[in-house]
């Protein structure tokens, strides 16, 4: 199966080597891990507001490809949703999109 990581990203190294676990989990599962953040950040100035939203787009659009979505990180503080772990604004404009194109979910973020 395809799957899509969702995990919080911000371009930092601990972002980055979360995503590529998570990428590495998906693999040892026997899957083929799609990361957009992981994979395209860095042709993206960050500062620039137009440049991030269009790497968003993109990966909205990967969503609709991939068969599910598995989602990783976890927070310390407690949730305001029945999940473990807090959603980023993009994470959160994610689960919409993989939710209004009736994706499965999957919660990862106990197992890194």
């Amino acid at each position: 199966m395809l799957i899509y990581v969702c995990a919080p990203y911000d371009g930092s190294q601990e972002s980055f080597l979360l995503t590529q676990r998570a990428m590495g989990y998906v693999v040892k599962e026997g899957h083929t891990p799609i990361s957009p953040y992981g994979m395209l950040w860095d042709f993206v100035n960050s500062s620039n507001p137009a440049e991030v939203e269009q790497l968003i787009q993109a990966a909205l659009k990967m969503i609709e490809i991939c068969d599910q979505i598995w989602v990783f990180g976890v927070e310390k503080e407690a949730p305001p949703n029945d999940y473990k772990f807090r959603f980023t604004k993009t994470m959160t404009r994610e689960f919409i999109q993989s939710r209004a194109l009736k994706k499965q979910f999957r919660d990862c973020t106990e197992v890194l």
